[in-house]
C-alpha cells in the first residue's frame, strides 16, 4: 500500500520527461521505427538555433542514431533562425507556398504539406523516447528532405502537439503512443 501511495505522489510530483543522453536501450527504441522503415526516400537534416549549444549538441547526438538506422543523414547540424520560433522538436517538410508568398500569409494561415510515410517513422522514433514532436513546413524545404529542428526544450516534451492531434485525426496513431 505504501508503494502505491509513493507511486501516486511521484506521478504528480516528479518533473515531466526531459531530454538526456540516451541509454543503449533508449537508442534501440529510438532506432526501431527508423530501421523498420525499409529504403527511406527522404534525407534527414538537423538544425538548431544560433548560439544555443545545449540544443545543438542534442541535435548532433541524433546524427548517429539516424545513420545507424540506415537513413541518409547530413553529418553536420546547421544553425538557423526560424521566422516563427517554437520550442521542442519540429519536423519540417516541404510546403506548397512559394518562398516569395510565405510573408503574405496571414497569421493564422498555413500551407498544404503532403504527409509522407517517412514522416511517421521519424515522429515515432521521438515518441518512443517520450518526446512528442511538432511539425512545420515551408517551400524552402526540398521535397525529399525532412528537416528536424531542435528548439528549446518544452516544459513537458511528452505533451501532445498539433502534429500529434493531426496524426490522430488521420488515424495514424492507432495502437501507438
Amino acid at each position: 500500500m505504501t508503494c502505491v501511495g509513493i507511486g501516486v505522489v511521484g506521478w504528480f510530483a516528479w518533473p515531466p520527461h526531459h531530454r538526456h543522453a540516451l541509454s543503449e536501450a533508449e537508442r534501440d527504441t529510438f532506432e526501431k521505427p527508423l530501421k523498420d522503415f525499409k529504403q527511406p526516400q527522404m534525407s534527414i537534416h538537423l538544425y538548431c538555433a544560433p548560439e544555443d549549444e545545449v540544443d545543438c549538441e542534442y541535435a548532433a547526438d541524433l546524427i548517429p542514431l539516424f545513420g545507424e538506422a540506415g537513413w541518409d543523414v547530413a553529418n553536420t547540424v546547421n544553425r538557423i533562425t526560424l521566422g516563427r520560433p517554437k520550442s521542442g522538436i519540429l519536423i519540417g517538410m516541404h510546403g506548397t507556398v512559394k518562398p516569395e508568398d510565405e510573408p503574405k500569409l496571414k497569421w493564422d494561415e498555413g500551407e498544404w504539406t503532403r504527409v509522407r510515410p517517412e514522416q511517421w517513422a521519424v515522429r515515432q522514433a521521438f515518441v518512443n523516447i517520450g518526446i512528442e514532436p511538432d511539425s512545420t513546413s515551408g517551400a524552402t524545404v526540398p521535397e525529399n528532405q525532412i528537416n528536424i529542428y531542435v528548439g528549446r526544450e518544452r516544459e513537458d516534451e511528452s505533451a501532445p502537439t498539433d502534429m500529434t492531434r493531426e496524426f490522430q485525426k488521420m488515424g495514424h496513431l492507432t495502437g501507438a503512443k
